[in-house]
């Protein structure tokens, strides 16, 4: 593999990573928000 099919596959890979990582955290910040809004 040319070290432009590495670094093709290492986007590939990285990229959904990357919006699955930002989707968890968006998730969560929600998630804690509805709990102390809650909790108040």
């Amino acid at each position: 593999m040319t070290t432009v099919e590495s670094s093709l596959a290492l986007m590939v890979i990285a990229y959904p990573l990357l919006f699955v990582v930002m989707a968890v955290f968006a998730g969560l910040t929600y998630l804690l928000n509805r709990v102390f809004q809650e909790r108040k």
